[in-house]
């Protein structure tokens, strides 16, 4: 069980296919060395960190920005969030 007693399925298994969210009060999301790797197959784990190291900035205020977008089309009726 989580911290709020929500019980959490995937304990224990890898959750991310692209990026993962964990429902917590909160949303979270996380891109990390095996997402880059899925892009880029042929990178090494240093190659996929050095460019998340460099690009992480980046990657996170976009995808802020795209759930902050989500997140007022969902709750404006535009979207079922689905």
């Amino acid at each position: 069980m989580s911290k709020n007693n929500i019980p959490n399925p995937a304990r224990g298994r890898k959750i991310s296919a692209f990026a993962s969210a964990k429902i917590d009060f909160s949303v979270l999301a996380e891109i990390g060395v095996d997402d880059v790797q899925a892009l880029r197959p042929a990178w090494s784990d240093a190659q996929c960190m050095e460019f998340l190291r460099i690009h992480g900035d980046t990657v996170g205020r976009e995808m802020a920005m795209a759930g902050a977008i989500a997140l007022a089309k969902i709750i404006m009726g535009g979207s079922r969030g689905n």
